[in-house]
């Protein structure tokens, strides 16, 4: 992996979106808010494991 970059894994959970056709318990930016957060990330950020809204999803 190259300096600088960071990876990682983020579940939305199930959103009302249109591919759920709108029954999803949980708005399009509840769902974007872990992704958003994932990618501002400083370079010191947590890498290489899955999140989702309270952090780190347990292996």
């Amino acid at each position: 992996m190259r300096r600088g970059r960071r990876s990682g894994c983020a579940r939305a959970g199930p959103v009302a979106a249109d591919f759920t056709w709108f029954h999803g318990p949980r708005t399009r930016a509840q769902g974007a808010a872990t992704a958003i957060r994932l990618a501002t990330l400083s370079d010191g950020g947590p890498s290489g494991a899955f999140f989702e809204d309270d952090g780190v999803i347990p292996r």
